[in-house]
């Protein structure tokens, strides 16, 4: 069965604010190596393929020949920013990693929303600013830059960070600390 998956950092489900239906949601310490193994279905996955089953928590699972431990479902409420039906941590080790670090991974999306009190135009400035001198120090980064922009979760404006700077750059989100909250 092929189902639309995302790698997420532990703090991911924090965003939303909604606790799992049964279970948990995924955790930090779920990203270091050997606990990476763990998978939250989405509601419609948990449904459809697990007969709605309340005791599919703690079950194990094959994705791709390697065993997950299902340690959650998300409510038939929540709405993710995609449109993924199960979630797995962003191992910070191995393969995960040297591609996480490479000046010329372009996969990595950061999404926060901005901190009470700090307006839009404040957050994207900053964001500039640190864009800017990232292109100072790294000439691939020239010609990028990060947009702050506005998406709509749950029928609720919320001021999303949609990475479109390239680079992965894991310290980011702790540079954006005081802007934004962030999943790191």
């Amino acid at each position: 069965v092929m189902v639309p998956a995302e790698r997420v950092t532990g703090r991911y489900f924090d965003l939303f604010g909604t606790p799992a239906l049964y279970g948990r949601t995924l955790q930090a310490a779920d990203s270091e190596a050997g606990r990476e193994h763990v998978l939250v279905l989405s509601h419609k996955l948990w449904t459809a393929h697990f007969g709605a089953d309340s005791g599919v928590v703690g079950r194990t699972i094959s994705i791709n020949a390697r065993p997950f431990e299902i340690v959650g479902v998300m409510p038939e409420s929540f709405s993710a920013i995609h449109s993924a039906e199960a979630w797995a941590p962003l191992p910070t080790t191995g393969a995960f990693q040297q591609i996480a670090e490479s000046r010329n991974s372009l996969w990595l999306e950061v999404m926060g929303t901005v901190k009470p009190g700090i307006s839009q135009e404040a957050a994207q400035s900053e964001l500039s600013t640190i864009m800017a001198r990232l292109a100072e120090q790294y000439r691939g980064n020239v010609g990028m830059g990060i947009l702050l922009d506005a998406t709509i979760v749950r029928g609720l404006l919320v001021p999303a960070l949609v990475s479109l700077m390239g680079p992965a750059n894991w310290w980011l989100p702790a540079r954006l600390g005081r802007l934004l909250r962030v999943a790191p």
